[in-house]
């Protein structure tokens, strides 16, 4: 399929959704979005907050969903910008983004955080509650904000940098495109590439030690990473960067412990590989990306 036609497809079960669900194609765009991504686990699941007002001074205020994850703390919101022509449209470039997607979205979350937003609309509608959780409610790890588009996107537009609100909460900004959404449909359970760019460390990456035990069937290397850098990388990808079981052996009893047990007995040469912390493994057919300067870092 190509990714015409994967968005013809996509734009399909979009509008059969409207009809079904009696909503708008907004909405259901947003939600048909942000379904197929939750399924692969690139998002948490989110809750439908359309709303599309003028805040002060005229700025422009928009959101369809939100969410927190519960893992990391960080609030993540939502907003579409939709095409919806039957014609495969152009790309959209950064400045679209933030022009049409990240700076409405973040004009309500600052808009909720001073209280204009509980002050100025009417308690009956959706904005409302969430605009008085994020008004009187902690605040978030880290704010993560999204772009959910039929258009696609360039290579380049992958990373975006970063920000901090006013109150120094990180901000990180994705954009999801028909592109990205195919990869992940394609890749079924795989998730999107998560990329951790380490070439701006002294020495310009991150060193590492060969720690293979000679069972030839895998090759394995030991660094150690400095804990502010990996608070950084936490901050960018929240509850992504660990999905492996993070443990201390606690005994012999249930499935995972077993397991550690049968490793040390029948296959120690293995150990280091299945249990040692944080891990990044690579075969044939999943690509993990170590941006370096030279070729003795990662």
């Amino acid at each position: 399929m190509t990714e015409e036609e994967f968005r013809a497809d996509l734009l399909a079960a979009v509008a059969s959704r409207a009809e079904i669900e009696a909503c708008g194609t907004r909405e259901a765009f947003s939600l048909e979005m942000l379904d197929r991504l939750a399924a692969s686990s690139e998002v948490p699941d989110a809750e439908s907050c359309v709303e599309a007002l003028t805040g002060q001074r005229g700025r422009k205020l928009e959101i369809d969903a939100w969410a927190i994850d519960d893992a990391d703390g960080s609030l993540h919101l939502f907003v579409a910008i939709l095409d919806g022509g039957v014609n495969y449209p152009p790309s959209i470039t950064l400045t679209g983004a933030r022009d049409q997607g990240f700076n409405r979205v973040l004009g309500v979350f600052e808009r909720a955080r001073d209280g204009w937003l509980t002050a100025n609309i009417e308690e009956s509608r959706p904005l409302w509650a969430l605009a008085r959780q994020i008004q009187s409610g902690p605040l978030p790890t880290a704010l993560r904000v999204h772009v959910l588009t039929d258009r696609p996107i360039s290579e380049r537009l992958r990373e975006i940098a970063g920000q901090q609100t006013h109150e120094n909460v990180p901000v990180t900004f994705q954009i999801w495109d028909v592109t990205r959404l195919k990869r992940v449909h394609d890749a079924l359970s795989v998730r999107d590439d998560l990329i951790v760019d380490f070439s701006h460390l002294k020495g310009g990456g991150l060193p590492v030690l060969p720690a293979s035990v000679g069972s030839g069937e895998y090759d394995g290397y030991l660094a150690v990473i400095p804990g502010e850098v990996l608070a950084e990388i936490y901050i960018r990808h929240g509850s992504r960067l660990l999905e492996g079981n993070v443990r201390t052996f606690l005994g012999r009893s249930g499935k995972v412990n077993k397991g550690i047990a049968t490793t040390v007995a029948k296959e120690p040469g293995k150990f280091f590989a299945y249990n040692n912390g944080i891990a990044a493994t690579a075969s044939e057919s999943v690509r993990i990306h170590l941006i370096c300067s030279s070729d003795d870092v990662w």
